[in-house]
């Protein structure tokens, strides 16, 4: 049995030294030899003292590194040239990015060396010249000293949370002990930190570096993929493929073997396998996934694999040999310590503040973060950034001190253009290798590992075994900000990667490079690199995903689809497949095909998600009553998520039922809020309400807060407020920043910048913006009716009546008062300037009287809330 208590003891002392790592040339021995000989050896890596005996010089540089929290540089002629240092310093400088190492220290022994000659990223390290070793030793052992105390209490108000997991993992009434470690709470709440400091000391195993991430699809030969990659030896890409497809042939008895045989290796090697959870864990149904499952029941109970799993979700399983436990938001009085903590080490490094927070400002940030650490951090760099004043006084402009918001204000001046490409690079194909980085953004690879570093100490970029992704909670935030890759960039980026994967010599994870490499090159014409690439069913979902909510390419979106549907290998694969293959035919106004796709659905979901993109399908085509019934039952099945309800809700609205309406916002809202986040769409609905309702403070805060989650939409609603109270000339400039801060406009947002323009009399501006919707081939051929409508208005503008006469006669739904306004205004003009036989004007004129009188007690707002209705909620 591995816990055993005089073992933790020793475990628990060993992980309390602290030990710098002295890197010299062997020239600079006799110097070295005495700083070491002052320190201790228990204090430094030193080579004649800590490297072993028969073991590959090169091994035993990267086992001293890695038991190293300080890296000392001794420069000098003689160690700038050495190949041995040069070795010492790359691998330090990973170790930094990956923050195995704390802190950096370079001794100038050689008076001639100037700083332009130390290693670019060492030069953000302390630098000073030293000759006499026991100063060196003393002021090197003072560092140390420093980060001992720091770690004293590394894990700020978690202690009865790590006592929680301690005896989860060691019941005292079992006679086995769990192997399987369930961790689960909020994204960067701390809950693979838990999980570090915890097996460590009660099981003796470190966390992998290279956590596995289950994303939507995985089965357990692409578990087995993804295990193997990091464990089993390979050295071509031709072996590294063969390994793959050779799993991707198992039954899934034996991918399930395979996987457990290496997750053993992993293990008895002291390594404690990490799973993330991206959409995989969980089936629709809520329960743990079949290939997990598979893993699950399989351990036994006195098993050599121990494992743990990190989700937002908790599990339903009430199996007895997982220990749960779920990670809160910090307790107040835990989040003010936090808060102090880091105002102190902030103060102490690289502060321009002299003064600490003061314990007012210490209350109020941390009632204001909320309990939720990310928050804490990403106040403290607003603090840092803009002055604590501001960041308190102005909490409209911080709604939720979130990291994504962070990125949003930290972005606008604060940010290298050439930092923006790593971002957007890494939003859409994260992870990638410096090398890789570095050849797509056209920059030399220092100046790119110092673009990371500085992102990584934002929190934006993480690295994991040296390959870097971009921050989880910013993915979409990056690319609302940035934008994603043009066909460009993918271009340079598929062939550094095809560069570096024939390179023989490189060693590191080749699957994450194939995987990245395989949905690049969806979008390019040229797919006879497919052949070579491997990927995982993951990779179909990803690429769909991002076609259909960041690119809206729904013609892409069908034909990945097609390739997805001969890839599926469970019901909950081709449930997700079809639905987003619906969806797309929905959006192209393809009802036909979308409602044969709905009924292949039946065979693979549950009813209440076939109820739910029934009603999806008739709110597209203006059938609100019918979506509302539609949406209705998929609730009564059991679906009551907040898309539905966000669904749900805009259909009342469109039929006028705003107390319903507002009854779904809320609940979305309040949802929402439970979980740290802001639901956009949420928020623009009740925007929408408040207006129709006549609350203006209601709508104006509601406006107010989109401002920091999509500033496209901020501007497109605001801009709706104004033209509804009737300030069109606002309207038309908020209508203007709406489409100027989004690369890829939406439809609604060029419609209603048209639409003001028109209403403004620059009929000719108008013109160009309609013409601009026509030839944006991502919109294709639909909202036909909403494109003709407003060529009927600017017809109107110009007093073409009879042009507008003939364009109104070409909109097929006549129901909506948008139409009917429109008809009205054409007939009006018509029948007054055109000359017409007798029978045909007294036709006319009988519908123009219809038309007044149907449209005599509807206001503006009713008249214009059509485009609303084209706003995609998914």
């Amino acid at each position: 049995m591995i816990v055993q208590t005089a073992i933790t003891s020793l475990r628990q002392a060993k992980m309390s030294i602290v030990r710098a790592f002295l890197s010299h040339s062997s020239k600079d021995k006799e110097f070295v030899r005495a700083v070491a000989q002052e320190m201790g050896r228990q204090h430094c890596i030193f080579d004649e003292q800590a490297f072993e005996t028969g073991n590959e010089f090169k091994q035993s540089i990267q086992n001293g590194l890695d038991s190293s929290s300080v890296f000392v540089l001794f420069a000098s002629n003689n160690s700038l040239l050495s190949d041995w240092v040069n070795f010492e310093v790359e691998e330090a400088w990973y170790r930094k990015l990956e923050r195995n190492l704390q802190k950096s220290l370079v001794y100038i022994l050689t008076d001639s060396i100037d700083i332009e000659q130390i290693p670019l990223w060492l030069r953000r390290a302390k630098i000073q010249r030293g000759n006499v070793p026991k100063s060196v030793a003393r002021e090197i052992r003072t560092h140390l000293d420093r980060l001992i105390e720091e770690r004293k209490n590394p894990f700020v108000g978690r202690t009865e949370d790590i006592q929680a997991l301690q005896e989860a993992l060691t019941p005292a009434d079992v006679a086995f002990p769990p192997h399987i470690l369930f961790v689960t709470g909020l994204p960067g709440i701390g809950r693979r930190s838990l999980i570090q400091q915890v097996v460590e000391s009660s099981l003796g195993l470190k966390p992998l570096k290279s956590t596995f991430r289950l994303g939507e699809g995985f089965s357990i030969q692409d578990i087995c993929s993804s295990v193997a990659n990091l464990t089993e030896p390979y050295n071509t890409d031709l072996r590294f493929q063969q390994i793959m497809r050779e799993i991707q042939a198992l039954s899934k008895e034996e991918a399930l073997d395979r996987t457990l045989l290496n997750l053993r290796r992993m293990t008895n090697n002291g390594e404690l396998p990490i799973f993330l959870d991206e959409g995989g864990l969980f089936d629709s149904e809520g329960n743990i996934s079949e290939a997990v499952q598979s893993i699950i029941r399989k351990l036994s109970s006195n098993d050599e694999a121990y494992l743990a799993f990190v989700s937002s979700r908790r599990p339903f399983n009430s199996n007895e040999a997982i220990a749960k436990i779920r990670l809160n938001p910090l307790k107040i009085e835990d989040q003010k310590l936090l808060i102090r903590t880091l105002d102190r080490k902030s103060i102490r490094t690289n502060s321009i503040r002299q003064e600490p927070l003061k314990p007012n400002e210490i209350s109020e940030l941390a009632a204001y973060t909320a309990g939720y650490p990310p928050s804490a951090y990403a106040a403290m760099e607003l603090v840092e950034e803009y002055g604590v004043d501001i960041v308190l006084a102005d909490k409209t402009r911080f709604v939720e001190l979130r990291i994504d918001h962070f990125l949003k204000h930290f972005s606008k001046e604060n940010l290298l253009e050439s930092e923006k490409n790593i971002l957007r690079l890494l939003a859409s194909y994260s992870p990638l290798p410096l090398q890789v980085i570095a050849s797509t953004i056209s920059q030399d690879m220092g100046s790119t590992g110092k673009n990371l570093s500085r992102l990584i100490d934002l929190s934006f970029v993480v690295v994991e075994d040296r390959l870097y992704r971009v921050s989880d909670p910013i993915e979409d935030a990056t690319i609302k900000a940035f934008g994603l890759p043009g066909l460009e960039v993918i271009k340079i980026l598929v062939d550094s990667i095809i560069e570096l994967i024939d390179n023989v010599d490189y060693e590191e994870q080749r699957l994450e490079l194939h995987r990245a490499l395989y949905r690049a090159s969806w979008y390019l014409k040229d797919r006879s690199i497919e052949g070579r690439i491997i990927f995982l069913f993951n990779d179909l979902i990803k690429t769909i995903k991002s076609l259909y909510n960041q690119e809206r390419n729904y013609s892409k979106v069908i034909e990945v689809t097609e390739v997805a549907l001969n890839k599926c290998k469970s019901e909950s694969d081709y449930e997700t497949v079809i639905s987003f293959r619906a969806k797309a035919f929905i959006h192209q106004e393809k009802w036909q095909k979308a409602e044969q796709e709905i009924q292949k659905l039946k065979e693979y979901a549950p009813l209440r998600n076939v109820y739910y993109l029934e009603g999806f399908l008739n709110r597209k085509q203006r059938k609100n009553q019918e979506a509302i019934n539609s949406y209705l039952e998929a609730r009564r099945y059991g679906r009551d998520d907040e898309a539905l309800n966000r669904e749900l809700g805009q259909c009342y609205f469109f039929v006028g039922e705003y107390e319903k309406a507002n009854n779904c916002v809320q609940k979305v809202l309040q949802r929402q809020q439970d979980r740290k986040r802001v639901n956009f769409y949420a928020l623009d609905l009740q925007a929408q309400i408040a207006i129709a309702l006549g609350d203006k403070n209601l709508a104006l805060r509601s406006i107010d807060q989109l401002r920091d989650i999509d500033e496209s939409a901020y501007y497109y609603r605001k801009s709706r407020f104004e033209f509804l109270l009737g300030d069109k000339y606002i309207a038309e400039q908020c209508a203007e920043k709406a489409k100027f801060s989004n690369k890829n406009p939406r439809f609604q947002t060029l419609a209603h910048l048209a639409l003001c323009k028109i209403v403004n009399e620059k009929v000719d501006e108008a013109e160009i913006v309609l013409n601009e919707i026509d030839q944006n081939k991502q919109f294709g051929k639909t909202n036909l009716d909403i494109r003709k409508g407003l060529r009927t208005r600017l017809a109107i503008a110009r007093k073409k009546y009879e042009d507008a006469f003939h364009l109104s006669n070409e909109i097929r739904d006549r129901t909506s008062r948008s139409y009917k306004s429109i008809r009205r205004d054409v007939l009006q003009g018509y029948l007054n300037t055109c000359a017409l036989p007798d029978s045909e004007r007294a036709k006319l004129n009988a519908e123009s009287t219809r038309l007044r009188t149907e449209l005599i007690n509807i206001n503006e707002a009713d008249l214009t809330s059509e485009i609303d209705n084209y706003f995609d909620l998914d």
